[in-house]
Protein backbone atom coordinates (compact mmCIF):
# COMPACT_ATOMS: atom_id res chain seq x y z
CA UNK A 1 0.00 0.00 0.00
CA UNK A 2 2.70 2.32 0.96
CA UNK A 3 4.48 2.23 -2.92
CA UNK A 4 1.33 2.75 -4.08
CA UNK A 5 0.80 6.11 -1.71
CA UNK A 6 4.34 6.68 -3.13
CA UNK A 7 3.97 6.07 -7.09
CA UNK A 8 0.52 8.74 -6.98
CA UNK A 9 2.68 11.41 -5.11
CA UNK A 10 5.91 11.18 -7.63
CA UNK A 11 4.04 9.95 -10.98
CA UNK A 12 0.24 9.70 -11.28
CA UNK A 13 -1.10 13.48 -9.64
CA UNK A 14 1.04 14.49 -12.06
CA UNK A 15 -0.40 13.04 -15.36
CA UNK A 16 -3.06 15.12 -16.87
CA UNK A 17 -4.17 15.69 -20.88
CA UNK A 18 -2.79 18.22 -23.23
CA UNK A 19 -6.24 18.87 -23.60
CA UNK A 20 -8.16 22.01 -21.96
CA UNK A 21 -11.33 23.56 -21.43
CA UNK A 22 -10.27 26.27 -24.17
CA UNK A 23 -9.26 23.46 -26.44
CA UNK A 24 -12.72 22.12 -26.17
CA UNK A 25 -14.21 25.31 -26.85
CA UNK A 26 -11.74 25.77 -29.98
CA UNK A 27 -13.59 22.14 -31.08
CA UNK A 28 -16.76 24.28 -30.92
CA UNK A 29 -18.16 22.22 -27.87
CA UNK A 30 -20.65 23.93 -25.70
CA UNK A 31 -19.42 25.01 -22.10
CA UNK A 32 -21.26 22.55 -19.38
CA UNK A 33 -20.51 19.80 -17.44
CA UNK A 34 -19.36 17.66 -20.54
CA UNK A 35 -16.46 19.20 -20.48
CA UNK A 36 -16.00 17.46 -16.86
CA UNK A 37 -16.52 14.45 -18.03
CA UNK A 38 -14.15 14.53 -21.34
CA UNK A 39 -11.00 15.51 -19.20
CA UNK A 40 -11.72 12.85 -16.50
CA UNK A 41 -11.63 9.84 -19.38
CA UNK A 42 -8.64 11.72 -21.02
CA UNK A 43 -7.11 11.37 -18.04
CA UNK A 44 -8.26 7.70 -17.39
CA UNK A 45 -6.99 6.71 -20.71
CA UNK A 46 -3.44 8.16 -19.73
CA UNK A 47 -3.19 6.47 -16.38
CA UNK A 48 -4.67 3.19 -17.73
CA UNK A 49 -1.95 3.46 -20.85
CA UNK A 50 -4.52 3.33 -23.40
CA UNK A 51 -3.34 6.31 -24.87
CA UNK A 52 0.57 7.44 -24.89
CA UNK A 53 1.21 10.31 -26.79
CA UNK A 54 -0.81 13.19 -27.56
CA UNK A 55 -1.34 12.13 -30.57
CA UNK A 56 -3.19 9.04 -29.89
CA UNK A 57 -5.13 11.78 -26.97
CA UNK A 58 -6.40 13.80 -29.95
CA UNK A 59 -7.60 10.87 -31.92
CA UNK A 60 -9.66 10.07 -28.39
CA UNK A 61 -10.73 13.21 -27.90
CA UNK A 62 -12.02 13.79 -31.78
CA UNK A 63 -13.85 10.39 -30.99
CA UNK A 64 -15.56 11.95 -27.91
CA UNK A 65 -16.40 15.36 -29.45
CA UNK A 66 -18.38 13.23 -32.46
CA UNK A 67 -20.00 10.65 -29.89
CA UNK A 68 -21.48 14.04 -28.32
CA UNK A 69 -22.44 15.51 -31.25
CA UNK A 70 -23.94 12.23 -32.45
CA UNK A 71 -25.15 11.58 -29.50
Amino acid sequence: RRERIQQYIETWRHISPITTGHTLKSKGLPPGPRYRAILERLRDARLDGEIQTDEQENALLEQLIANDFSG
